[in-house]
Formats: structure tokens, C-alpha cells, sequence
């Protein structure tokens, strides 16, 4: 698959990186988006399949791969930028976006533990900002005080029919 935002590399580059995430997806769903898996050593007597990609994320190009051990799930690798959770946060989001995952239902778990956000979450969250704007600035009503201009009128006494007629 080869996207604006998402480039697949023909032949699997070594990442200097450690899994960030793990997906629920297999290798087979990653090959019908274009990845390209090629076996490697992972210096435990094991060899996964690895696919390497380019993504755009932020406007940045980063590089990730995908590290599959022949099962149902597999595991983002995004190498450390400084900025890693963020950086992991952004690829997860662009895959997305590019529609290679949902993070809803193929995000299993992040490797510091911490779960993204949901779309929800956010939801509530900025509703919850705009409520407390809008109450900082809608404008209270004033009590009025002593000598406000409101005066309480006295009700007219009430006169009898006689001396309405003259009588």
C-alpha cells in the first residue's frame, strides 16, 4: 500500500527499536496493505517476519516496522525520536486515518501501559471545556438594588359601585 501518507518498503530495513504497540492484526492482513514481511534473526533463536515502512506523521517522515511472530497479533515498532509515546500516538492515529487499522478494535495495548484516548473521551472532554468557557463568559444578571429605578405600585383601593354612579 502506498498512500500519501503510508510507503511500504520492498525489502525490510533493521529497526534500532523496541515493539510499542501490539495490534490485533496478522501478517496476512498487513500483506493485503502492502507490507512486505522478510524473516529475521531477533537474537533470541527466533525469526519473525518484519515489514518496514515510511509514514508521514505531523508532517514529519517517520520510519516503523512491524514484527510478526506467526500469530493473531502483531507488534508496532517505532524506533525512539525523543518524542516516542507521541510519535507512536501519531503513526497509530495516521494508520488510521489511512485506514490500515482501527484503533478501536485492533489497538490491544501500548507498551507503557498507558490506553490512547478514545474518540469519546475526547468528545466528553471538550464538552466539558466549552461548558466552563461558555459559563466564564455568559454574563450574569444583575440583582437589582436599593433605588434601581423599580418602583412597587400601590394597588388602587377599592371604590364601591355607589360612588362610582354619583350617588
Amino acid at each position: 500500500m502506498t498512500t500519501t501518507t503510508i510507503t511500504w518498503d520492498p525489502e525490510a530495513k533493521m529497526l534500532g527499536a523496541d515493539p510499542t504497540a501490539t495490534l490485533a492484526l496478522d501478517r496476512s492482513a498487513w500483506e493485503r496493505l502492502g507490507a512486505i514481511f522478510t524473516e529475521v534473526d531477533d537474537g533470541d533463536g527466533a525469526t519473525p517476519g518484519l515489514a518496514t515502512a515510511t509514514a508521514i506523521v505531523a508532517g514529519a517522515s517517520l520510519q516503523f516496522g512491524v514484527l510478526d511472530y506467526t500469530g493473531d497479533t502483531t507488534y508496532l515498532l517505532v524506533p525512539e525520536t525523543g518524542l516516542d509515546r507521541r510519535s507512536t500516538v501519531g503513526l497509530l492515529e495516521t494508520l488510521q486515518a489511512a485506514g490500515a487499522i482501527r484503533l478501536d478494535t485492533d489497538l490491544l495495548d501500548l507498551a507503557n501501559g498507558e490506553p490512547l484516548i478514545t474518540l469519546e473521551e475526547r468528545v466528553a472532554q471538550l464538552e466539558r471545556r466549552l461548558a466552563q468557557t461558555q459559563s466564564e463568559l455568559t454574563p450574569r444578571r444583575r440583582r437589582p438594588t436599593k433605588g434601581s429605578g423599580r418602583r412597587w405600585l400601590r394597588k388602587p383601593a377599592k371604590t364601591s359601585r355607589s360612588s362610582m354612579q354619583g350617588t
